[in-house]
């Protein structure tokens, strides 16, 4: 398949949950082994994940990570 699929499975009563099915887009940021500490930021919920210095906009509102190993942008789909 063109494009490869990605699967992103999210709890119905959590934030990113409703940040994203409110969303006509979202940002996907692939994360290597060398960055753990991002991925606790975003594991964690009480942090105030998109406020942080790690985090740029692409030019559609997108929010990304500023050091990534890969990124990517989505549309919704049911």
């Amino acid at each position: 398949m063109e494009p490869l699929p990605l699967l992103i499975c999210l709890h119905r009563k959590s934030a990113a949950y409703r940040a994203i099915t409110e969303a006509e887009t979202f940002g996907l940021s692939i994360l290597g082994n060398d960055h753990k500490d991002i991925a606790l930021l975003f594991a964690c919920r009480n942090a105030d994940k998109f406020n942080s210095e790690i985090i740029e906009h692409a030019a559609d509102g997108t929010a990304y990570v500023r050091i990534r190993a890969g990124y990517a942008a989505a549309n919704c789909a049911d």
